[in-house]
C-alpha cells in the first residue's frame, strides 16, 4: 500500500524507501504478534487435550469401580436372599430333611 501512495503522490524514491521500510517493519510486528497468538493458542489446546485426557482416564476409572461395586452388589443379594431363606427355615424342617436324607 506504501508504495502506492507513493507513487500516486509523486514522493521521492527515499521517501518511498523509508514508507516501504515503514510498513515492513509493521507487518513484521504483525507477524510477530499473530504467531505470539498462535503459540499461546496451540499451548491452550495442548493444556486442554490434557485435560480431557485426564478426565476421561478418571471417567473410566469411575466406571470400573462403578462396575464392581455393582457386581459386588449383586453377590450381596444373592446373598441376602439365600439368607432370608435359610432363616425362614424351621428347625422341625431341618430335622425333617436330614431324615429325609438319612442324617443323625
Amino acid at each position: 500500500m506504501a508504495m502506492w501512495d507513493c507513487i500516486s503522490r509523486g514522493a521521492g524514491k527515499l521517501q518511498c524507501v523509508q514508507a516501504l521500510k515503514k510498513e515492513k517493519m509493521e507487518l513484521e510486528n504483525c507477524l510477530k504478534s499473530s504467531q505470539t497468538i498462535a503459540a499461546e493458542l496451540q499451548c491452550q489446546v495442548v493444556k486442554d487435550e490434557r485435560l480431557l485426557l485426564e478426565k476421561e482416564e478418571k471417567e473410566k476409572a469411575w466406571e470400573e469401580e462403578r462396575a464392581g461395586l455393582m457386581q459386588e452388589k449383586d453377590r450381596l443379594n444373592v446373598d441376602v436372599k439365600h439368607y432370608k431363606f435359610a432363616a425362614s427355615v424351621s428347625s422341625h424342617d431341618v430335622e425333617t430333611l436330614y431324615a429325609e436324607f438319612g442324617i443323625v
